[in-house]
């Protein structure tokens, strides 16, 4: 009103609802009536319990620790930056770390289960990145690293058996226990070794009576298990697309013919991908686009490595025409490249019978990504047990997203559960909770 020059009279006035988003990050403090009921007779007193809000002996609630573990462990800031963020005396970066010890000490039988029950997958996804820790051998340890290195070791040997590995990974595990997508387990450890290894002692726990397991990869020799392990069970060996690719980009000016008809081969692979997930992804129609257009793709890429490595074209039903190919020295980086593809072949194009198997390794390794983001911003975990603490957090973090459920509730459902859930791990999994959450809103 007080943009019109005459008195407010004769006016019309009307009103609109807006929205605006206001995101804040703070602590609130919340009061709660807690009862406590006295017997005169005997003098025993008995207090209401509060676990169903937070965990026991912290002032925190059950979503302050969920929240905690995704800015900590899921988007990699450092605790004591949470700590400013928040900017309230009562939450201190030693809070956040010893309720984050706490939960994941809770959580650890859990997290070893996770690890049995991706020995029985029949397909199974992994990498590793390098990482360090500042204190690895400096402290005391706890019941729970002593536990997980008795189980999955620690310290691996070389392959030739002269000493022990001193490169400190983070391996990453990926496999499905049933064919609902719910039960994906993404299990990570911090380990002076390879992805290989962490193999080799979760295989041991392999039924014998399960059949072929499909390993997905770069290839290298350090993501195969052990070769004791590879004589009791059969392997099948898939191979990353993407790793294929790479090398037909990166050295695409020295010969444009060869790289860009490669590159336009893999996207065509991309775009058969895209089509099955516009169509409905079933294992039927898997089968059925794969290997009526990327078998085809494949060939044709393959013949023409075959042109680029011997300088004479294949047959014309898989080469493109007109092409008269250049032929690469052995040793050069497209020579590099295109027997790469050759060589591999047949675990490039393994994906195309296995419905539940992607055409790269591209999810594991941009899984690992967030290692890196740590590395930069916080500077690595300090000591082993911290060390331990991210693996199990960040395990039961991705696990929980890849079951759909809310790290808040499953949090609250298994330490309800209380001693039971550590004596019967396999009941109180993420994907065992996704299950019981379905049932439970079916019946409301």
């Amino acid at each position: 009103m007080q943009e019109f020059d005459r008195l407010n009279k004769g006016m019309h006035v009307t009103n609109e609802h807006t929205k605006r988003m206001d995101i804040r990050v703070t602590a609130v403090e919340i009061s709660y009536e807690v009862e406590t009921v006295t017997d005169l007779k005997t003098g025993k007193s008995v207090r209401a319990n509060t676990l169903t809000e937070g965990p026991s002996g912290f002032q925190l609630t059950w979503g302050a620790v969920a929240n905690f573990i995704k800015l900590h462990v899921g988007f990699a800031i450092p605790v004591n930056r949470i700590q400013m963020m928040i900017g309230q005396p009562e939450i201190t970066s030693g809070k956040i770390c010893r309720v984050l010890h706490y939960v994941a000490e809770a959580l650890d039988e859990i997290y070893l289960c996770l690890a049995w029950q991706l020995a029985d997958a029949n397909e199974l996804a992994g990498d590793d990145t390098n990482t360090k820790v500042l204190e690895l051998h400096s402290e005391s340890s706890t019941d729970t690293v002593a536990l997980l290195d008795e189980e999955l070791g620690f310290t691996q040997p070389y392959a030739n058996g002269e000493g022990e590995k001193k490169k400190i990974n983070v391996s990453l595990l990926v496999g499905k226990t049933d064919v609902d997508p719910r039960s994906t387990i993404r299990f990570f450890r911090t380990h002076l070794g390879s992805v290989g290894n962490l193999l080799t002692k979760i295989l041991e726990n392999r039924s014998p009576k399960l059949g072929p397991l499909v390993i997905q990869g770069d290839l290298s020799t350090t993501n195969l298990p052990s070769k004791e392990i590879r004589e009791k069970i059969t392997i099948l060996l898939a191979g990353c697309a993407a790793h294929a690719r790479r090398p037909f980009w990166r050295f695409k000016e020295e010969d444009e013919s060869l790289c860009y008809f490669m590159l336009r081969g893999f996207l065509m692979l991309s775009q058969v991908e895209a089509m099955i997930d516009a169509r409905g992804r079933t294992h039927q129609k898997v089968l059925k686009l794969r290997g009526r257009y990327a078998k085809m793709i494949w060939l044709a890429m393959r013949n023409r490595c075959i042109a680029a490595i011997t300088g004479k074209a294949p047959s014309p039903g898989t080469y493109p025409v007109g092409i008269n190919p250049n032929r690469w020295p052995p040793g050069s980086n497209l020579y590099l490249a295109a027997q790469y593809v050759i060589n591999h072949f047949d675990e490039l194009t393994l994906y195309l019978s296995y419905p539940r198997l992607d055409p790269t390794n591209n999810g594991r390794e941009r899984a690992l990504r967030i290692e890196k983001c740590m590395l930069n911003s916080s500077k690595f975990r300090k000591t082993k047990r911290g060390r331990v603490t991210l693996d199990i957090l960040r395990t039961i973090n991705a696990t929980c997203t890849t079951a759909g459920v809310d790290i808040t509730d499953y949090l609250r459902f298994v330490f309800m559960a209380g001693n039971e859930a550590k004596f019967h791990p396999e009941n109180y999994t993420p994907f065992e909770f996704a299950k019981k959450t379905k049932l439970l809103l079916a019946a409301i």
